[in-house]
């Protein structure tokens, strides 16, 4: 078990979404961040506990500051 935390992208969809799914799998806590509400919730609704939703789109920048912020 990692125990680690990490944020990802893009993790709607695609390798994201598996990237999100390996790391929670181990056991690492996860910010998933998207566009798509409904697919992040999809990609996190396995591992409840595990990964957090965030939305928005990086090429905004209140998407961003609120992201880091």
């Amino acid at each position: 078990m990692s125990g680690k935390r990490y944020l990802v992208t893009g993790a709607s969809r695609g390798i994201g979404a598996a990237v999100v799914d390996a790391l929670a799998r181990r056991g690492d806590r996860v910010m998933a961040f998207g566009r798509d509400e409904a697919a992040l919730r999809a990609v996190a609704q396995p591992h409840r506990k595990k990964v957090w939703v965030a939305v928005g789109d990086l090429r905004h920048a209140r998407a961003r500051d609120r992201l880091v912020g």
